[in-house]
């Protein structure tokens, strides 16, 4: 029986498959095969690394769908599959774990909805929803300020047009008029 607790290989660009041997290291803890350049498919023979707490793979050129027997390793409790060729869904199981599987055509869900990291890149997700809503801000702004600066050029106008015809007191009740219906826009508009 061979005795291991922590195997790292990562950044070797090692290239090749993945050998199905890995998966009989029975006491491995830590598996980092990371930034090489693996190809093939993650192996089933890793559902049997009973005592595997953390799986980095990323930065490989691996495809196909993560194996199930990956939801077999209770203890788990980290998994990093970034920047392959995977695709299809996660085990569920396997979300209930420290992860990020961006970089993949993974789907988190029954729904098919995209996995995204479960702390920095969803982080990153919301600051852009948040910029996007400040941006459509920033765009009704551009269209409501030229909108009312039009229009208070048309109220000065329209009542320096007025004074000039009719007098000096129809223009103040053109313009009190006026100002309270644009005061009533802007308060539509913000």
């Amino acid at each position: 029986m061979f005795y291991s607790d922590s195997r790292s290989l990562e950044g070797n660009y090692i290239y090749g498959e993945i050998p199905l041997e890995l998966g009989n290291l029975s006491n491995l803890e830590i598996l980092s095969l990371g930034t090489n350049d693996f190809s093939g498919s993650i192996p089933d023979s890793f559902g049997h690394l009973r005592k595997l707490q953390k799986l980095d793979l990323r930065r490989n050129r691996l495809s196909g769908k993560v194996p199930n027997t990956l939801s077999d390793l209770q203890s788990l409790n980290y998994i990093n599959l970034t920047d392959n060729n995977l695709y299809g869904d996660i085990p569920v199981q396997l979300l209930q774990v420290g992860h990020d599987f961006t970089g993949n055509n993974l789907n988190c869900d029954q729904q098919s909805i995209p996995c995204v990291k479960d702390t920095m890149n969803a982080t990153l997700l919301r600051v852009r929803e948040k910029e996007k809503g400040t941006k459509r801000k920033l765009w009704v702004m551009a269209v409501v300020v030229p909108l009312v600066a039009a229009l208070i050029c048309f109220i000065f106008c329209f009542g320096w047009m007025t004074r000039h015809k009719k007098g000096q007191l129809h223009v103040k009740m053109v313009f009190y008029y006026n100002y309270y219906y644009l005061q009533a826009v802007i308060k539509f508009f913000l």
